[in-house]
């Protein structure tokens, strides 16, 4: 698992360990990367929804000072 999440951040060098695991464990370890991408792009596309809502909810309460 600890592979997969440096594999996911970025550390591309663990990649040619896979190619000594047996099939199985080959795909478990693409299925957990695959889980693991998808998560941290959820994750890191609802911090900049929120980042976006905030800066626009600042906006619209000052808006009558900037007009």
């Amino acid at each position: 698992m600890i592979n997969v999440m440096k594999i996911s951040t970025g550390e591309f060098d663990i990649i040619l360990n896979s190619t000594y695991l047996s099939d199985e464990e080959n795909l478990v370890f693409w299925a957990c990367w695959t889980v693991i991408v998808f998560i941290m792009a959820i994750i890191f596309l609802n911090f900049i929804v929120a980042e976006a809502s905030e800066s626009y909810n600042q906006v619209h309460e000052h808006i009558d000072e900037f007009i």
